[in-house]
């Protein structure tokens, strides 16, 4: 469990190094790979357990709050919100 969780901090630094550079090119386009990024993943958690709630998933809450912190300050409060309405 801990070495995933490393792992997914890993990931995160890496998704949201692109994010990041989609958000400098234009908002739309950082927002579109931010949740791309989200379903993405929520998605390979789906193929491991079907019955996968995002509130009861250590992994998804893991990987949304660190994503969010690796996201530059400019932006972040622009995911923060937009992770939260969707």
């Amino acid at each position: 469990m801990v070495n995933d969780l490393e792992r997914i901090k890993g990931l995160c630094k890496i998704e949201a190094e692109v994010i990041n550079m989609m958000f400098e090119i234009d908002e739309q386009h950082g927002i579109a790979m931010l949740l791309n990024t989200t379903d993405s993943f929520e998605t390979f958690l789906r193929s491991q357990n079907k019955l996968f709630i995002r509130a009861l998933s250590i992994e998804y809450r893991t990987f949304i709050t660190t994503l969010l912190t690796f996201i530059d300050e400019p932006y972040r409060d622009v995911a923060t919100a937009k992770l939260i309405r969707s």
